[in-house]
């Protein structure tokens, strides 16, 4: 118990210093070695004598600490006066979200320490520090990939948004999506703290052995980001357009007070005429700028707005709005209004609602252990999630817009990309978050995806951080967050798809396929050193 406490209190602190760049990406360098403190510690456990018990309690620590950098922005949403909760509520909800989803987080994370430990046990990956670093590495993808499946296991924290400034380092995502640039990371900072453990007990260079391809790797991966950064065209017969996203500063506080749909309207259409005056041919809006359904009482007034404010600024604009589905059920929405013909037929229903801001999950249960939890939400009832992309067919080209928190999710980007978007558009509200680190990490997503997607996005946000980003990830105009204002910039509508947007996940596959030669080898030499002890 003596050695066990500073384990695991060495591996918390060491989590935390793995989500450091994911809230503060100019300590880059800080995710690409920090995995060596775990690794060290875990490489150098006693084998067959360590319990697997131990090791998922340093998993889970580890992650508990992570966790706790990755969402302590949490606590800028206290007091949470638009909820109307009381402030011991608050505190109560702010708690719930910061300690209570990333210990929620950890419980399944820390798994993934457990079963590189089984591994070691059964199959004896640890004889060999690359394969053990290479097993540890494809367990991270496939875990990373797994928090994607389930509302508990919000991928917020992916290793690559720590990433997303060093432009060289995330390129392969273009490639392997975000899975890849996780993989590399794993993968350094593993061998490190493997071969510094191994130095330890053997005091041997030939122990650093391993360092060299993983160096190769690493060294290839930035080359290659590189290339593509100073290579990379868009084609000729792409079709050049200027957009422009505005934000209008409405917290979520105010979007719901009765009195704001006529400053917000005022608002816009001065913001929307100056981007127009400045060449905008597209203007984007955050996510449902008014509280007002498209198809309810007041929808008339909320449609011949946006009709109106169209056809005099001359401009297509792309808005979130609450729409109703068939059943009667509000939806999260965004919508197309062209100068010309009013309001497009179709609407993108958002496909990944937020747990309690949207939905809340398990509701009778929530409702019983933590009343306030589930009041959280401004919302009479569950939105209706939708369940396809849907791109808007403009004369300029093809629309592909995602909502807020589908923006972390990789394949709902995809998809719509495969559905024949050529730009990219993100409406969101994070006046939730004020001005803390979440509203800049949740941007740095956006640039995750126009690399993946090989397209040009436009995001637009209630409060911030609002911008324009690239094919590469290059950040060409930003509003900081709590400003009124707007951005205009040229883009490109693109038909080419990047590897990644052909393929998907297929390097998530290869590294839980990979799994099984791995501890194939790792058995075999296992068997062939007890024969040879035997002779």
């Amino acid at each position: 118990m003596k050695h066990r406490i500073p384990k695991i209190l060495l591996t918390f602190l060491s989590g935390m210093l793995t989500a450091l760049p994911i809230m503060y990406p100019k300590l880059f360098v800080i995710g690409i070695i920090s995995f060596a403190i775990p690794a060290f510690i875990e490489y150098t456990a006693e084998g067959k004598a360590c319990r697997l018990r131990s090791a998922y309690l340093r998993g889970l620590a580890f992650f508990m600490g992570f966790g706790l950098i990755v969402f302590s922005w949490f606590t800028a949403m206290y007091p949470l006066e638009f909820t109307g909760l009381s402030k011991v509520a608050a505190v109560g909800v702010v708690c719930a979200g910061s300690l209570g989803l990333s210990l929620l987080q950890a419980l399944f994370w820390g798994l993934m320490f457990l079963v590189s430990r089984l591994f070691d046990k059964l199959f004896c990956t640890g004889k060999n520090p690359l394969v053990y670093s290479l097993v540890f590495s494809c367990l991270y993808v496939v875990f990373e990939w797994m928090s994607t499946k389930t509302w508990a296991a919000v991928p917020w924290g992916r290793l690559a948004v720590g990433q997303s400034e060093f432009l060289p380092m995330v390129q392969i995502a273009s490639v392997t999506g975000s899975y890849g640039v996780s993989f590399i990371l794993v993968l350094v900072g593993c061998t490190l703290g493997v071969c510094c453990s191994e130095y330890r007990k053997h005091r041997s260079k030939l122990t650093l052995r391993p360092l060299i391809p993983v160096a190769v790797v690493l060294v290839l991966n930035i080359v290659f980001g590189c290339v593509r950064l100073m290579t990379y065209e868009v084609s000729e017969e792409s079709t050049k357009v200027t957009v422009a996203a505005i934000q209008g500063n409405v917290s979520s506080h105010d979007k719901w007070t009765s009195d704001t749909f006529e400053e917000t309207k005022e608002n816009y259409t001065k913001l929307t005429h100056a981007a127009v005056a400045e060449g905008a041919d597209i203007v984007i809006f955050p996510e449902t700028p008014v509280n007002y359904n498209l198809q309810g009482s007041s929808g008339y007034y909320v449609k011949s707005f946006y009709e109106s404010l169209a056809a005099d600024a001359d401009c297509i604009i792309v808005t979130g709005a609450f729409t109703k589905n068939d059943d009667g059920i509000s939806e999260n929405s965004i919508v197309v209004f062209d100068p010309d013909d009013g309001q497009t037929e179709d609407k993108y229903v958002k496909r990944h609602l937020v747990p309690f801001g949207e939905y809340v999950p398990l509701r009778d249960f929530v409702s019983f252990v933590f009343p306030p939890l589930s009041s959280i939400t401004m919302l009479e009832s569950d939105l209706a999630p939708g369940t396809s992309p849907t791109v808007f067919e403009t004369k300029y080209g093809k629309i592909a817009p995602l909502i807020c928190f589908d923006s972390i999710y990789e394949t709902l980007a995809i998809d719509s990309i495969r559905a024949g978007g050529e730009l990219l558009t993100v409406s969101t509200n994070d006046s939730w978050f004020l001005d803390s680190s979440g509203v800049w990490e949740h941007n740095r997503h956006a640039v995750l995806r126009s690399i993946e997607c090989g397209r040009y996005t436009v995001r637009s946000a209630n409060t911030g951080v609002s911008s324009i980003i690239s094919p590469t990830g290059e950040i060409m105009d930003i509003l900081p967050p709590l400003e009124d204002g707007y951005i205009v910039s040229d883009v490109y509508m693109i038909e080419e798809n990047t590897v990644y947007v052909t393929i998907g996940n297929v390097f998530v596959i290869l590294c839980f396929a990979g799994l099984v030669p791995l501890v194939l080898y790792s058995h075999f030499m296992k068997k062939k050193q007890e024969t040879e002890n035997d002779r």
